[in-house]
């Protein structure tokens, strides 16, 4: 955290005192626009001529900057405010893609962008305008972003972008204006939002307002969200596993992956997961509770390593991968054995590699493989709400978020997906700072009050 305090001219407001509060310039607002000088004696000089290019400022000690802060900020704070209001456009930062991704993505591939909006809306609209908390980076965007995939023509949440278009997601943030009537300045929401630090949602788009919970909001985009369902809902009412089954887990230290491993813990199964690391296969087996795991890219047949771990051969195999993986767990499943797909993320990347499983095996063995979407499961969705949620309390199930921070940060975050840097679920987070500078200006006014 880094301070700018003292006597600040401006050409709007004359000379006033103020303390300016910025986290690496992630909030914007808070930094004038105009030209201001700061005088600041014994301490610094620094001029700013655009609010992006504030540099050298003075970091006090926490405890003396408590005393000082108690005293300047409750003087100007409605002043402020005013002056905050008259100043509602903000240069809003968003990513877009250059071209068609037709292959692995690439951090050049993306772009980020900054364009104005203003941050109030038309009397009698039903828009909405919300700052951007926490951003969902998932693997099926990627289909979005080719020229084509049969996705872009079956589910609504897939349709194609273009280049030069904003992308969109899913991700929860504050609404700071409205015009919808069900939705108030404040709310928490979730829903599908540009992939920018502010998100303008037209009528018509679905939103859900997020009550305040025991839980973190960033959890209703993992273990509370979709992510949660599809291991909850492909697990239960898909497989439909029975105590002690042998279950085998693809891309298990994902964001899907590792719910399922500890789902079916829970239940009594013996589960082995599969990953990219020894880092990872450490973290399923000690924290997350597999009974055992490997490293795929240490292993040269996978046939044989599936054979032993599975000698009597496989119940459910849970599919994020796809390609060889599943046509090597087909091999090894048993009799009446149940696949189900729920991604083939290897084969997001390669247009021409597709898996082709023994047909011997599945019509001999009676192997039933099935490919399903977590909005097919909506029906229970409060019931998977409710036990997870119960797990969640009792710690019996252990949450794994990998964050980074930034909507600069999105592009080497989608990247990464498919490079297997990820450890669980990948979010963007928005807010980071923005508690501690609540936190601060609480404490701050407790002082001088």
């Amino acid at each position: 955290m880094s301070f700018l305090a003292g006597q600040i001219y401006n050409r709007e407001l004359g000379r006033r005192s103020f303390v300016i509060v910025t986290f690496v310039i992630n909030f914007h607002w808070m930094l004038l626009r105009d030209p201001v000088e700061a005088n600041l004696s014994t301490f610094f000089y620094a001029r700013v001529h655009h609010m992006d290019n504030l540099i050298t400022l003075f970091s006090f000690h926490a405890s003396s900057f408590y005393k000082f802060c108690a005293k300047c900020v409750p003087m100007h704070i409605e002043e402020y405010n005013n002056w905050k209001r008259r100043k509602m456009e903000v240069q809003n930062k968003y990513i877009v893609i250059k071209h068609h991704i037709e292959d692995a993505p690439k951090e050049s591939n993306f772009e980020v962008k900054t364009g104005a909006l203003v941050l109030s809306v038309e009397p009698g609209s039903d828009d909405i305008i919300v700052k951007n908390l926490y951003i969902s980076i998932d693997p099926y965007q990627l289909n979005r972003m080719k020229s084509y995939s049969s996705s872009q023509g079956t589910i609504s949440f897939a349709v194609p972008l273009n280049p030069g278009e904003a992308i969109d997601g899913v991700a929860i943030g504050k609404v700071v204006a409205s015009g919808n009537a069900k939705f108030q300045k404040d709310d928490l929401v979730m829903g599908t939002f540009t992939l920018a630090e502010y998100s303008l949602v037209k009528e018509g788009n679905i939103l859900r307002k997020l009550e305040t919970s025991e839980f973190p909001p960033s959890y209703h985009l993992g273990v509370l969200g979709f992510n949660g369902l599809s291991a909850y809902a492909g697990l239960f009412e898909v497989c439909k596993p029975l105590k002690g089954e042998k279950v085998f887990v693809s891309t298990a230290s994902g964001a899907v992956g590792n719910l399922v491993g500890q789902y079916a813990k829970l239940l009594g199964c013996y589960v082995v997961g599969c990953t990219g690391s020894q880092k990872k296969v450490a973290l399923l087996k000690e924290k997350l509770g597999f009974d055992d795991a490997f490293n795929y890219k240490e292993e040269k047949d996978l046939n044989s390593t599936l054979r032993r771990y599975f000698p009597d051969g496989i119940d459910i195999y849970f599919d994020n991968v796809g390609g060889e993986m599943l046509e090597a767990a087909v091999a090894n499943m048993k009799a009446f054995g149940r696949v189900v797909v729920c991604g083939v993320i290897s084969e997001y990347t390669s247009a021409g590699k597709r898996s082709s499983p023994n047909m011997l095996d599945i019509v001999y063995k009676r192997i039933n493989i099935k490919g399903f979407l977590a909005a097919d499961f909506m029906n229970v969705f409060e019931d998977f709400i409710a036990k997870t949620s119960d797990y969640l309390r009792t710690e019996k199930l252990k949450v794994i978020e990998d964050m980074s921070s930034g909507v600069e940060s999105i592009p080497s975050a989608f990247v990464g997906l498919f490079k297997g840097d990820n450890i669980g679920k990948k979010i963007i987070n928005l807010v980071m700072g923005w508690l501690k500078l609540q936190k601060f200006f609480e404490k701050a006014l407790k002082l001088h009050l």
